[in-house]
């Protein structure tokens, strides 16, 4: 029997992996900008613990403009700090940051069927040995069915 071992950057180390390191086209093919938006969600609790997510339908808690305005400032600031390729994302997308702000307190269970589908396959994959696990970072975008797959930190 012949043993493999993988190893992957903690979370913390790969959400602060340096960009400069892709190239033009790996920056656009991976399209990072629902991963800054996602992360400066992330980054708003923590600097807002009192805010609760899920308090019911058309209770959408981020969706107001100066929540949109903090979002759009934080992901912007992690977009420059973590030095991606100005020539393919300068900016966060407004439209992103308000789709995200409004959809952000909600579960929606068909995204969650395709994620639990997905590592559930992938970890059958890396049980047999057939072919490499995922990298270390997907991000599924439910409102366009778009999965996309960067190996951050490695």
């Amino acid at each position: 029997m012949v043993k493999y071992t993988t190893s992957y950057a903690p979370l913390s180390e790969a959400l602060n992996h340096s960009w400069k390191t892709f190239t033009k086209r790996q920056t656009k093919d991976f399209n990072p900008a629902p991963l800054f938006a996602i992360m400066a969600l992330w980054e708003y609790k923590q600097r807002h613990p009192d805010v609760t997510i899920g308090s019911g339908l058309g209770q959408g808690q981020f969706s107001d403009s100066n929540t949109v305005d903090e979002l759009e400032l934080i992901a912007n600031q992690l977009i420059s700090t973590a030095q991606v390729n100005p020539a393919v994302l300068q900016t966060i997308p407004r439209a992103t940051i308000e789709q995200l702000a409004q959809t952000a307190v909600y579960e929606f269970s068909p995204v969650c069927a395709v994620l639990g589908g997905l590592l559930a396959q992938d970890l059958l994959k890396a049980l047999a040995g057939r072919e490499p696990p995922y990298a270390n970072m997907l991000v599924f975008d439910g409102s366009s069915g778009n999965g996309n797959v960067a190996r951050l930190a490695m």
